[in-house]
């Protein structure tokens, strides 16, 4: 008990959540009519704070993750805290069949036991006297104060069924919500993800007419983009490292997006702990097509084959790549991302071994990943990228790749165009569309809350890569006009950037809202994050340069060739 009190540990009876009884809540304020007694729930923190300073680590005293609480500030007179060192719990159980039960629910009452004798404590019997200390004496060695720790468990029929013991929590959870500022937000982004889409298209449409002028009049004066055709087509830097970014991005697209949707109608529910991972893992592995065949489509149309045509454009040059490079890139791509995710995990789960916690991953589990890993997503990965090297490229046959003039000077960008300005901006819009969402998501994976508005989750999903999307269309589209040509890598970025704010959002959250103990805790919890922002990143990365790219060639497909 005193281990749970001091590590702010997530109370779970037969995977169902240990809540505070709402009547030992509701009696409690009702008996303290001075607006001075400090409940300390989760959304204010600040008197605590003010006594504390910057020893925060004592807020975990006081705060749980699903709604139980440690301890009372009370500010009348000189502020003292009182201890909640005796548990009340109520367990409710169904009998489903004779002779055999279920727990249906948990609840505890927290209670605060001014033990005087080793009798008393045994008896759980004390006089009414709660335990009390100054504020100031918790300035100093918390752990200098010696406290008894008690329990209770009551059993409690229930006519509850077992199928129906969740629909409690999820209620009890849906009315913390504030379901109006979130449905405005959606809504609010909605609207100016269109109405961005509708201004780029309009701009597009407003290009494509003065190309296709220039085409009527030859003394027409283009654009700087007909100028840049040559080296906007050419292949980017380091192609090889693009495609398998981009191959793994669309991968974890696909991953999240069928994740969402089985949730979001109900195939995948919170009752089944550990039922959306595992259908995650299993949903990796037997997608991993979709990585090999779009790494090597995007390789293929950039290295793999390039197409020069002659002047009078009737005949066709096909220039292949070295075998050794196909070779890297059907290897690379079920190996760099995914490896690298899974040596962090295998990091991670040795540290938990050696701090002797219970939460580590047993290694026939790890045996699992890695049988599915080795002979389900390598080989069909080697499978997507045969079948894309094999792909017919009549869509950018057509297109011209010169290769043998120098590449143009890129001119003095605007401040705005520059590249950490524009891709700081370019995350910023599509984070604060869904930063209220992120911030239920991150207090379900991090304080042991219950997640159930998948339909939510999807519409923030989209909002995400949609608003990623048309910025990073936008942006590059400004690149151009103005002489930058090295669209490839920057798309990827530009559409990636909203990740980079998810991580400084999980880092202020770890800062400002959670508090953990020690090493161990803070490192599991940054490179968590840092995996999480990552998987936006290529998610939301991969899937703004595939548009952007298809959105350059087709620019790029009116202009007429000279």
């Amino acid at each position: 008990m005193r281990t749970a009190n001091s590590l702010a540990y997530s109370w779970n009876i037969d995977h169902l959540p240990v809540t505070e009884n709402p009547e030992h809540r509701e009696s409690e304020h009702d008996d303290d009519d001075d607006d001075d007694v400090d409940h300390d729930d989760d959304d204010d923190n600040s008197k605590l704070n003010h006594f504390f300073g910057e020893r925060r680590i004592n807020r975990q005293l006081w705060y749980q993750g699903n709604g139980v609480r440690f301890g009372v500030l009370d500010f009348r007179g000189e502020p003292h805290i009182m201890f909640y060192n005796h548990f009340d719990f109520e367990i409710e159980y169904h009998e489903h069949a004779p002779g055999q039960y279920r727990v249906v629910g948990a609840a505890v009452t927290p209670e605060s036991k001014n033990y005087t004798t080793q009798e008393s404590a045994a008896k759980c019997s004390a006089p009414k006297s709660p335990i009390s200390f100054p504020a100031r004496r918790l300035r100093g060695n918390a752990q200098s104060i010696n406290i008894t720790y008690s329990y209770s468990v009551k059993w409690i029929k229930s006519d509850v069924r077992w199928a129906s013991r969740w629909d409690k929590y999820l209620a009890l959870r849906g009315s913390r919500i504030r379901w109006k500022p979130l449905i405005t937000l959606i809504v609010v982004s909605t609207i100016l993800c269109v109405v961005l889409s509708g201004i780029a298209f309009y701009f597009v449409q407003k290009e494509v007419t003065k190309i296709q002028q220039a085409k009527s009049n030859p003394n027409t004066i283009m654009s700087g983009l007909k100028s840049l055709k040559d080296v906007a087509l050419r292949s980017p830097k380091n192609t090889l490292l693009l495609s398998v970014l981009v191959g793994n991005g669309s991968h974890l697209f696909v991953l999240a997006l069928l994740t969402i949707v089985f949730a979001a109608i109900g195939v995948l529910s919170p009752e089944k702990r550990g039922s959306i991972a595992t259908m995650a893992i299993y949903t990796y592995s037997f997608t991993s097509i979709i990585a090999g065949y779009t790494a090597a489509y995007c390789f293929r149309a950039y290295k793999g084959e390039d197409f020069v045509q002659d002047e009078d454009e009737n005949e066709e040059t096909i220039i292949k790549t070295d075998l050794t490079l196909w070779s890297t890139l059907f290897l690379l791509t079920p190996v760099l991302i995914p490896g690298l995710v899974f040596a962090t995990f295998l990091v991670l789960n040795l540290v938990i071994v050696v701090r002797g916690s219970d939460g580590a991953v047993p290694f026939p589990a790890i045996l699992k990943l890695t049988g599915l890993w080795f002979f389900v997503s390598i080989p069909l990965s080697l499978l997507g990228s045969l079948i894309g090297k094999k792909r017919p490229m009549n869509g950018y046959k057509k297109l011209v790749f010169k290769s043998n003039s120098p590449a143009p000077e890129i001119p003095k960008l605007p401040f705005l165009l520059k590249p950490i300005t524009r891709t700081m901006l370019a995350g910023l819009l599509p984070f604060t569309a869904v930063a209220a969402e992120l911030a239920l998501i991150a207090n379900s994976l991090w304080l042991n809350q219950v997640f159930f508005m998948f339909g939510f989750l999807m519409a923030t999903y989209i909002i995400l890569v949609l608003g990623s999307v048309v910025i990073t269309i936008g942006t590059v589209y400004l690149m151009l006009l103005a002489g930058d040509y090295r669209w490839q890598w920057s798309s990827f970025i530009l559409s990636g950037s909203p990740a980079i704010y998810v991580f400084l959002s999980c880092l202020s959250l770890l800062i400002f809202r959670y508090s953990y103990n020690g090493l161990t805790a803070i490192l599991l919890y940054v490179s968590y994050s840092f995996l999480l922002s990552a998987a936006i990143f290529f998610i939301t990365g991969s899937i703004g340069f595939l548009s952007t790219w298809a959105f350059v060639h087709y620019i790029y497909s009116f202009v007429r060739n000279d």
